[in-house]
């Protein structure tokens, strides 16, 4: 068995991070796991004594009884997005299989035996992407008896596993425009059905919209499990995700960079859904059975009703799928672009000055 290192990014959310690094001292083989730290420096004054408490936290935390644990602190502020980057880029230089966590996620005690166990059965197969460690809470339709299932419609990070080279190439994929470039195919071959409403939204919006010059806002560069969820859509790829959950996020709390505050807890959608009730997986051990019956469509319609949104805020998505297949990709590109009159003016002049 290969024990994959564990890397969290942080900043300045002391009970956040306290949460999610005792759950994980408490999982199974936890003792067998090491364990990284990217500790980024605050970039403002607003962020200076959760930084300063969480560095302290950081010096004392020895005795969680990781098999190693490993702390890097930024000189200066990176931003989380490449705080995450540049510590996945070093740790693939060392290992082969990560496992990648935010700062606001708590675990269940079989969280690692799951994660490694996937990560070894899953190696090698080219159509599987990652092992997430989240599932939302749907009624997945499977096998009875399954414990895990290989599905096509999402791509939560909310405590996932890569192995080097398939992340690899599904960045390239990305970085590399993959998506944008794929809109004339996606369209002739109605990919985008492939995709939850939620998801297509986001591809065909910036399918459809100008590219960044700047490559560093660019969206696939950090739209993040959006991005990585149009990549298995439309190059055909699969994540293995667990039939109940082996994560919790705690972050719709309004403190971090990605995650909305949720007032309230109908449990209905996941806009009002509250993550941090969510029941947990609460075994200390795992046994790995797959699924089967692999009914892509049936667990794409029953996301699709939990990740749901209002018909009006398709009514542009629709819009530019239509004029897509009816008159050409360039209508509904033109039509998304002349939305964009800050993008435009910002095109313009870059070259003006160029």
């Amino acid at each position: 068995m290969i024990y994959a290192p564990v890397m969290i990014p942080t900043l300045n959310r002391l009970d956040h991070l306290k949460t999610c690094l005792t759950s994980l001292s408490r999982c199974t083989w936890a003792d067998r796991t090491s364990v990284y730290i990217a500790l980024d420096y605050p970039p403002s004054s607003k962020y200076v004594d959760g930084y300063k408490q969480v560095s302290s936290f950081l010096d004392q935390c020895d005795y969680l009884g990781f098999k190693e644990l490993h702390i890097v602190k930024r000189e200066v502020n990176y931003g989380p997005a490449k705080n995450f980057r540049e510590m996945q880029k070093s740790l693939f230089l060392e290992y082969d299989r990560v496992i990648c966590s935010d700062d606001d996620i708590e675990f269940s005690p079989n969280f690692l035996v799951y994660m490694d166990t996937v990560l070894e059965k899953y190696e090698g197969e080219k159509d599987v992407v990652a092992v997430s460690g989240y599932s939302y809470p749907v009624h997945w339709k499977t096998t009875e008896d399954a414990t895990c299932l290989k599905q096509n419609v999402s791509a939560s990070d909310w405590g996932i596993g890569y192995w080097r080279d398939t992340y690899n190439e599904m960045i390239d994929y990305l970085y590399n425009d993959g998506p944008r470039k794929a809109l004339r195919r996606v369209i002739k071959e109605q990919l985008y059905k492939r995709m939850i409403d939620v998801a297509k939204k986001e591809y065909i919006t910036h399918a459809c919209s100008l590219r960044f010059k700047n490559k560093d806002k660019d969206y696939w560069r950090l739209g993040g499990d959006f991005a990585m969820r149009c990549y298995i859509a439309l190059e055909n790829k699969y994540i293995i995700a667990p039939v109940i959950t082996k994560t919790r996020n705690h972050g719709f709390d309004g403190s971090g960079a990605c995650c909305d505050a949720i007032v309230g807890d109908s449990g209905e959608t996941a806009l009002t859904y509250n993550y941090e009730m969510q029941p947990i997986d609460s075994s200390s051990s795992f046994d790995l059975v797959e699924d089967t019956l692999h009914d892509y469509e049936a667990n794409r319609g029953l996301l699709n009703a939990f990740d749901c949104r209002e018909p009006s805020s398709l009514a542009r998505t629709n819009c530019l799928i239509w004029l897509c297949e009816n008159i050409g990709c360039w209508a509904g590109q033109l039509y998304a672009r002349a939305l964009q009159p800050y993008d435009l003016i910002k095109l313009v002049w870059s070259r003006l000055v160029a």
